[in-house]
């Protein structure tokens, strides 16, 4: 959102904007599910007055190290 200024005088019109999460852990996936997400998707809504889409990417917590074969 901070890109929308003016840059070799042209105007940015960029509306979307994805914020990209990753946890640590299963009990703080669980949180931000349950607590701070939704927390954030009403102050985002309020704050940018839906001017602006707001999306939430949440990174894996689980990859496989390739010792087994997937059936």
């Amino acid at each position: 959102m901070y890109a929308n200024a003016i840059i070799s005088d042209k105007m940015i019109d960029n509306k979307k904007c994805m914020v990209v999460i990753h946890h640590p852990s299963v009990e703080d996936a669980h949180l931000w599910k349950t607590k701070i997400q939704p927390a954030w998707i009403e102050r985002l809504d309020t704050l940018l007055k839906k001017e602006y889409l707001v999306q939430f990417y949440e990174m894996p917590m689980w990859k496989s190290d390739g010792s087994k074969k997937a059936a």
